[in-house]
């Protein structure tokens, strides 16, 4: 392994520190109506799409679970992708396969054919989801988790704004016209902004290389990353198993939330769009508020905001009227929005940074996978039984051994840089 360079790292320029923030607001707005504007709004729709098409819980939920295992795939893809290709590339492709999916769904007739869908739907919300962290991690070192925090915003107030909007559309024009819209705005706003204003890495990207010892000849600027001999230690497949039940209980909560709501209790579709605008706003003090711990507790935070999803779902089991409802989806939206910014906490903390991308793509294969199968799980476990509690069951258990297995990691890279362009 090349040894790192004890050299001072030089101070970041002011116009680094400007492009640094404008990559803050362009990874807001891709996740705005890329990754959270579909993943609120479909949802609300399910109702309506069981009944028009004539599909069973089990079988709508299925569109969750072909978007997280295409999620988990694209991944694994990206972890060999963000090293030899530019980042803005990526993302853009992400965004055109996400207008392209959202803008064809009117055309389905079938179950396989809306699998089809919500499969490339994934592999667009995961391209965002990654490359927007990985972009952070190249521009901020001390506030990283505030930073990925205040991007992950936009997409609490994605479902805040959204559902209402959603449910407007779809009162108007149908469901299949409602997504339509979604894909057309990402095609006129989204792609030209990502063109025009993303930038990949710091002016300084050179003199990084050189301290952080990368390898010569690298176009993309990276960093040699001793990621080889992390995925073959112990303590890799223990974070990835936490990962994986942390995955499969966030996101089966989430993909389920408004069925739910509309269906198990008396609150119908109305009551499933407060639910969920309702945790989206309590998602901004989420992802705000555990960037900061995170930064600052790293896994003891991480672990807090993991236990706290596992209440969240308790609290599901509960809900009888609007109160009880509110509490279960304020506590279930700020633990997601903690849960949304930890693995890139994960991966600089706990293993070397310099290989902080692939770990993150990692890291994600494991939660899109967890999300994949408990979704489906969900799905058929209240089909069976008539009712959610046996599925919330099990998804509280997975959240609370995956906090328990964090909780028991040494974060031993917590407060080494990522990079030298340290951005405040």
């Amino acid at each position: 392994m090349t040894p790192i360079s004890t050299k001072t790292p030089s101070p970041p320029t002011a116009r680094d520190s400007y492009h640094a923030w404008i990559n803050v607001a362009l990874c807001g707005l891709g996740i705005f109506f890329v990754m959270a504007a579909p993943g609120t709004v479909i949802p609300l729709l399910y109702g309506t799409i069981m009944e028009d098409m004539n599909w069973s819980f089990g079988q709508v939920s299925g569109f969750s679970s072909w978007k997280f295992l295409s999620a988990a795939l694209t991944s694994l893809a990206l972890s060999f992708m963000v090293e030899r290709y530019s980042l803005k590339a990526i993302m853009i492709f992400g965004s055109a396969l996400a207008s392209i999916a959202l803008m064809s769904m009117p055309l389905i007739s079938s179950l396989w054919a809306f699998y089809m869908l919500g499969f490339m739907l994934g592999t667009s919300v995961i391209i965002i989801l990654i490359g927007c962290k990985i972009l952070l991690s190249r521009w901020f070192h001390e506030n990283l988790g505030l930073a990925v925090g205040i991007a992950f915003v936009a997409g609490s107030f994605a479902g805040v704004i959204m559902p209402f909007i959603g449910l407007i559309l779809l009162e108007s024009f149908g469901w299949k016209t409602t997504v339509s819209v979604l894909g057309l705005i990402i095609f006129l706003l989204v792609i030209p902004a990502f063109s025009i204003g993303i930038r990949d890495f710091p002016s300084r990207s050179g003199d990084a290389d050189k301290a952080l010892g990368a390898a010569p000849g690298n176009a993309t600027g990276t960093l040699i990353s001793p990621v080889n001999g992390i995925i073959q230690s112990k303590l890799f497949w223990f974070i990835m198993l936490a990962c994986f039940l942390l995955g499969g209980a966030d996101h089966s909560i989430k993909e389920h939330t408004a069925l739910f709501i509309e269906k198990d209790t008396s609150l119908g579709v109305a009551g499933a769009a407060a639910a969920l605008t309702i945790a989206m706003t309590a998602g901004i003090f989420g992802k705000l508020g555990f960037g900061w711990l995170f930064d600052r507790f790293s896994t003891r935070g991480i672990a807090a905001c993991w236990w706290l999803l596992a209440l969240g779902i308790a609290l599901g089991m509960l809900v009888s009227d609007f109160v009880t409802m509110t509490l279960f989806a304020f506590i279930r939206g700020a633990a997601h929005g903690g849960v949304l910014i930890a693995s890139i906490c994960l991966a600089k903390h706990i293993f070397d940074y310099r290989s902080i991308p692939q770990i993150v793509c990692y890291l994600s294969v494991s939660t899109m996978l967890g999300g994949s199968i408990s979704t489906a799980l969900t799905g058929f476990i209240r089909d069976y039984t008539g009712s959610y509690d046996v599925a919330f069951a099990i998804l509280i258990v997975q959240a609370v051994i995956a906090g328990i297995i964090v909780l028991l990691v040494t974060p031993k890279h917590w407060d080494e840089p990522t990079s030298p362009l340290t951005m405040r």
